[in-house]
């Protein structure tokens, strides 16, 4: 997540009711990714379509089944993929609420609302379990240490709460926590 306004940048948008700020892209290199996914998908497409045919057309259910089962997820696969790559996470946080949406194919999929009265930003270090080289601090093993992640949650008086977003780095987080206290409307 953007953590300051750049003038050059659309992803974090302040006016006078509410914040918005929307999540970066993937970097190009994925997209090479992507490329190389989708021809790998279209060859095991292409020599598979012919015996899928015979399957899907005989007179056996079972294999019926399977081969509607395989067709399927030629074609769901790559969908479900390229989703991941239109993903997008936005955080609307105005005088009333603070807002998590997340989208695919900019198509809000979940979304969660708490309401800012008696509601609390915070950032909290987690991390599920200490990996045995942090705990021994044997050298040569510093890359190999599991420090968790940061979470910056919101939380109100009545208990309730959700994740507005996570990172590795603490600074990135206080950061977040600043933009949104700033922005007091």
């Amino acid at each position: 997540m953007p953590v300051k306004p750049d003038p050059l940048d659309d992803r974090i948008k302040l006016t006078e009711e509410e914040l918005t700020i929307k999540s970066y892209g993937l970097p190009m290199v994925f997209w090479a990714y992507l490329a190389a996914i989708f021809t790998v998908v279209f060859f095991m497409i292409l020599a598979a379509s012919g015996p899928l045919m015979k399957i899907i057309n005989g007179e056996d259910l079972i294999n019926r089944i399977l081969g509607i089962g395989v067709l399927a997820l030629f074609i769901l696969g790559p969908i479900i993929i390229l989703g991941f790559y239109f993903y997008e996470k936005v955080i609307v946080k105005n005088k009333e609420s603070i807002t998590v949406t997340h989208k695919a194919f900019f198509i809000p999929i979940l979304k969660k609302s708490l309401p800012l009265i008696n509601t609390t930003l915070e950032v909290i270090h987690h991390m599920d379990s200490p990996n045995k080289a942090l705990l021994e601090q044997r050298s040569g093993m510093k890359g190999f240490e599991n420090r968790g992640y940061f979470r910056l949650v919101a939380r109100n008086s009545d208990g309730r709460k959700f994740i507005v977003d996570r990172n590795g780095r603490k600074g990135e987080m206080k950061k977040l926590l600043e933009l949104l206290n700033q922005s007091q409307f």
